[in-house]
């Protein structure tokens, strides 16, 4: 990704919205925060191609970034990233929490999806959802 004025202005976004999520996880009750960022979300408009390369353009940010703050637990925090970057793009999608069961341990996942498309979480087969944004 060069950096232009454009992709430096989105990347500014990216690390604002980056703080505010961890401020805002610190001070809230995490249901409450699910709670704030999920309501009136829901993706149900055909986005254009301009709006899927604005996506793409987000999540590799938060890919690029992720090192730099995160050593684990990294679905949630760049789910929580990108749902909420989008929103202020305009940017309807689906913030999705779920969890699996593996032998005799539970495992977490987040990811972010658009008209079903899971576009950050990876593979989210076998997860049963706990939290969906519509």
């Amino acid at each position: 990704m060069k950096l232009t004025k454009v992709n430096l202005h989105l990347f500014l976004k990216i690390i604002l919205n980056w703080s505010k999520t961890v401020l805002r996880i610190v001070f809230m009750q995490p249901s409450n925060y699910i709670e704030s960022i999920t309501s009136k979300n829901h993706s149900t408009e055909q986005l254009s191609p301009e709006e899927w390369i604005r996506v793409r353009k987000v999540v590799k940010g938060v890919r690029k970034i992720s090192p730099l703050f995160l050593k684990k637990r990294k679905c949630l925090m760049q789910a929580l990233i990108v749902f909420q970057t989008l929103k202020k793009l305009g940017i309807a999608s689906d913030f999705r929490l779920g969890v699996k069961k593996e032998q005799d341990q539970f495992s977490t996942h987040a990811w972010v999806e658009i008209k079903d498309r899971t576009i950050i979480g990876g593979p989210v087969s076998g997860y049963t959802e706990l939290i969906r944004t519509h």
